[in-house]
């Protein structure tokens, strides 16, 4: 009876070694899968920062780009606003020139247009 009895200890333990292989395999499987899953996010993260960084870039050279264009479009609006300037001071030179003023009234006007032609022209 006492070999029955040990007969029967050994088949309960030999069944709960299978058991706890079996478990030890489901883990260790389980342990696969997540590193797996761990690379394949570091893989995701590396690639999502180098879209980033490529993306900061192109910010960087579109902002400089938009940059010059907006320097060159103050200096047409600059030239644009001096040309104004001197168109409206010749309309006042050829407005004096209609109307009976003399010529002598004028000369210092056209001077003086001359003048701010010769230092600082269109451009």
């Amino acid at each position: 009876q006492e070999k029955e009895i040990l007969v029967a200890e050994v088949e309960r333990l030999d069944h709960e070694y299978s058991r706890a292989m079996l478990d030890a395999d489901h883990v260790s499987q389980e342990l696969r899968w997540l590193q797996s899953d761990s690379e394949l996010q570091v893989e995701e993260k590396n690639s999502k920062h180098s879209e980033l960084t490529k993306i900061m870039r192109e910010r960087d050279f579109l902002q400089e780009m938009l940059t010059k264009a907006n320097k060159k479009l103050q200096n047409k609006v600059d030239t644009l606003e001096r040309l104004q300037q001197e168109c409206q001071a010749w309309q006042r030179v050829a407005g004096l020139a209609s109307s009976e003023k003399s010529w002598a009234d004028l000369t210092p006007m056209l001077a003086s247009l001359e003048a701010k032609e010769a230092g600082g022209g269109a451009e």
